[in-house]
């Protein structure tokens, strides 16, 4: 130690005379330590987000592996693998692994009241043992007890900590305050901490939007569901024994581990397949870590990020030791005299390593700045609502990672400098200077240089990918037009608007209001407007009826809508008309289809005057519009509802339609205060509705593709800072031709041999490398893009243009890493390198 404290000593008074090569690392080490800290910090907040349960390594969810029967949907997906309310209660009577199991729903939208105003918010069933299981201590109150699931009278409710503060302003005196949830009382019983709700949901997306912690968590118990009691007395019924509904999360006992707890429940599902010959022979039960099956959708771009940040690691390791090399070379009769006084292999390895250390210091710190000022300012392309991501804080864990980083940078390329240099090479440099000798190994440069290169056509193509996802989702045709519109969330209380009578009442005399306001173009209600995540179905006894046959219909994408409603969205009527006021005042006979729906069902006949019966009901078609893009989702190709078409009918032909509706709005442009107007008309119409902000469609559009452009500012991050690193080291690379084979430069010269050969010269030197390079980051790229494949939109994980773009790329960037090193060596002429 001794002996590497006095380096360290030696190493600092050498900081003046190389400030050059300090400042060169600290540039190549903050860049790749920022980007590193940045990412890692995103990744901690997605795989280990802070835990409101305790001892949560144990808590397992329960899942079925092959569906409940062959018209199951894909058990990939959340709800194919849950468990239907029957099989948790056998599960539960015959388990021995687990201290108790709890259950959870799926996420419902409720209306709120008695906070600051009636607000939607988000609402989950639990049984009551479940948060016992989780191990949740309440921030305020108490959780589900006995007394609670006993009483008949008033429901008990639990607030998440956001609702807590967001609605009730973090009012301590919320506990015992009376609310209600879809106008059904409610006492509310305690406040839970953040995530308790989100940790009870999978992960479809790695940035999820802000705000998803607004949830309200009720009891799985007869009297507590209102309107949906009768779906859930279904589900408890042995009728739902193959209806998978809920999520149920075990904790394991003490003694029992997850390979004992997956043996016994491999037992207990050949009974329950047993039992029932409508389940598939592949029909299974096993236990999952909790922490696996949230994150399970996004583990692949999860594990891209993190070879990112890995390779922009390695890059920075390559690109420190080709700097750390180039100023040994320089101190090389140092070293020879070491050698020669008698200093051993690991004395050499010892001084390397002080120097790189002492010298990579400044690149942590200014890393650590780095990170720090890009997540606070950047917050990484999220728009709307709170800030998702916090700015890093000078914490001790975070100060420890970047120390940690900088010391791995440092080791590498000590290593990398003590085996690229020959130690008889160096005695010989004390006979000859250090131009005779000294030089490293040929192939350790090379070697770094292919890394550097393989990484940077890797993470290019992982950037280009998301970039052009990112354009086609931002730019492409929706199929209305997204300027000058917004929607407005209405929900109608239950009670006083049952039938669809009365909610047409309460349309007409909205719309006719709004209408009337100065700047208004169109406006017109929905039930799923694009980008609001809402999908509604027709079901039943569905026959359609063309001039050329007649047909059954299974299922029908629907939206119930008023006149006013394309126009409003500016969607184009391609043959017939659009809704009219007379079509609201009427029975609601007619329907409107889109291109889509024609391509479907309508083979080769006239889709206007077609007739789909709805039961008993004909309902005519008069127009034909365009096709829209539901949804802004980076996930593979168009929704089934876009494909499938959609059939637009008016709310009369709905005994009991939803009270849930999206008011949407055109307005002439430059108004942006017509919005605020239209929030009050609503309110001012019915003042028990719930009535939501007005959101602008490229306001959504921004929104619903915040997680897919963070994602892509990651990786393209990266990837600059990848191929900057690389230009540096293919630069310093032809530097080193330059300077080693300068007199032969200038022989060549003399003899009249033409720029070309130099620049040919300089290729063999580093074609195959930069060849091998390239090679290695196309398998790597092809890689990067499978993990990624999940958050595209529109390309291909293996896109060939976009390997040709990348291509292109790299290309002018080794032409303008070479232009320095190439115009020196033309300059190059025999005299001058005589004289040296």
């Amino acid at each position: 130690m001794r002996d590497l404290f006095r380096e360290l000593v030696v190493a600092s008074r050498q900081l003046r005379a190389a400030r050059g090569a300090v400042a060169s690392l600290t540039v190549a080490i903050a860049l790749s330590v920022g980007a590193n800290l940045a990412v890692f910090s995103q990744l901690w907040n997605v795989i280990a987000p802070s835990s409101p349960f305790a001892d949560d390594e144990r808590l397992v969810v329960v899942e079925n592996t092959g569906g409940y029967s062959t018209e199951d949907m894909d058990a990939a997906l959340p709800y194919g693998r849950r468990l239907s309310v029957p099989d948790v209660r056998d599960v539960e009577d015959q388990q021995r692994s687990f201290i108790g199991l709890g259950t959870a729903t799926s996420t419902f939208t409720a209306v709120l009241s008695g906070a600051d105003r009636p607000r939607a918010v988000c609402r989950m069933f639990v049984s009551p043992r479940m948060l016992e299981v989780m191990g949740v201590t309440p921030v305020l109150g108490h959780t589900f007890g006995r007394a609670d699931s006993e009483s008949n009278k008033t429901g008990a409710v639990l607030l998440t900590e956001g609702v807590w503060r967001r609605y009730f302003a973090g009012d301590p005196s919320v506990v015992g305050r009376s609310v209600q949830l879809d106008e059904q009382p409610f006492s509310v019983i305690g406040v839970l901490p953040r995530n308790t709700a989100d940790m009870l949901i999978a992960r479809t997306e790695l940035f999820p939007s802000p705000g998803t912690d607004l949830c309200v968590i009720t009891p799985l118990e007869r009297g507590s569901a209102g309107e949906a009691e009768g779906v859930l007395e279904y589900l408890r019924s042995e009728r739902g024994r193959n209806a998978p509904s809920l999520l149920a999360v075990g904790r394991l006992r003490p003694e029992s581990s997850l390979a004992q707890a997956n043996v016994e429940l491999a037992v207990i599902a050949a009974q329950l397949r047993d039992r029932n010959p409508q389940r598939p022979r592949n029909f299974g039960l096993r236990a999952v870590p909790l922490r696996t099956w949230q994150t399970r959708a996004v583990r692949g771009v999860l594990m891209m990020l993190a070879g990112a940040a890995a390779l922009t690691l390695l890059v920075a390791c390559a690109n420190t030791g080709g700097l750390l090399m180039a100023e040994c070379v320089k101190r090389a009769p140092e070293f020879a005299t070491r050698i020669a006084l008698g200093a051993t292999r690991g004395h050499v390895l010892r001084v390397m390593l002080a120097r790189a250390t002492l010298w990579s210091l400044p690149g942590g710190l200014v890393g650590l700045l780095l990170a720090s000022a890009a997540v606070g300012v950047g917050r990484w392309g999220s728009v709307g609502g709170p800030a998702p991501i916090e700015s890093l804080r000078l914490h001790a864990w975070l100060v420890a990672i970047s120390a940690a980083l900088t010391l791995v940078v440092a080791l590498v390329s000590a290593a990398a400098t003590a085996w690229g240099l020959r130690t008889g090479s160096l005695v010989q440099s004390l006979r000859g200077g250090a131009s005779s000798g000294g030089h490293p190994r040929r192939s350790t440069p090379m070697i770094l240089l292919t890394v550097q290169m393989s990484a940077a056509v890797a993470l290019t193509f992982g950037a280009a990918l998301l970039l052009r996802s990112m354009w086609l989702l931002s730019s492409g045709d929706y199929g209305f037009d997204l300027q000058h519109g917004f929607v407005v969330e209405v929900r109608l209380p239950r009670s006083r608007y049952q039938a669809s009578s009365d909610q047409i009442r309460f349309y007409d005399r909205a719309l006719s209001r709004i209408r009337a306001l100065p700047g208004v173009v169109a406006a017109g209600f929905s039930s799923s407007p694009p980008l609001t995540d809402s999908v509604s179905t027709l079901s039943g006894d569905l026959m359609l009826t063309t001039s050329t046959e007649t047909r059954k219909i299974e299922r029908l994408n629907a939206q119930v809508v008023t006149s006013g409603y394309f126009e409003a969205l500016g969607k184009r009527v391609q043959r017939g008309r659009s809704f009219s006021q007379d079509d609201d005042r009427g029975a609601g006979t007619n329907i409107v289809v889109d291109e889509a729906f024609c391509r479907r069902f309508i083979r080769g006949a006239d889709a206007l005057g077609a007739t789909l019966w709805f039961g008993r009901d004909p309902l005519t078609v008069i127009g034909i519009v365009t096709g829209t893009r539901q949804s802004a989702g980076a996930i593979g190709p168009p929704s089934a509802q876009e494909a499938g078409g959609t059939v637009y009918l008016h709310p009369a032909k709905l005994a009991r339609p939803t009270t849930w509706r999206f008011l949407v709005v055109r307005t002439i442009p430059g108004r942006p205060e017509v919005a605020g107007v239209v929030v009050s008309e609503l309110r001012g119409v019915e003042a028990a509705a719930v009535v939501g902000d007005s959101k602008t469609f490229t306001g959504l559009l921004a929104t619903k593709t915040a997680g897919h452009r963070r994602l892509s500012v990651l990786i393209t991050v990266m990837g600059c800072i990848v191929i900057l690193l690389a230009t540096a080291s293919l630069t310093a690379a032809l530097s080193q031709l330059v300077t080693l084979r300068s007199r032969e430069i200038a022989i060549r010269s003399a003899l009249g041999a033409p720029p070309a050969q130099i620049v040919a010269l300089a290729m063999q030197y580093v074609g195959a490398t930069l060849a091998s390079g390239i090679v290695l980051g196309v398998g790597a790229g092809v890689l990067s893009g499978r993990a990624l494949a999940s958050q595209l939109y529109g390309v291909h994980s293996t896109d060939p243009w976009t390997f040709a773009v990348v291509f292109v790329v790299l290309l002018v960037v080794c032409v303008v890493a070479g232009i320095g090193p190439m115009r020196r060596a033309c300059r190059i002429d025999l005299p001058s390198v005589s004289r040296q």
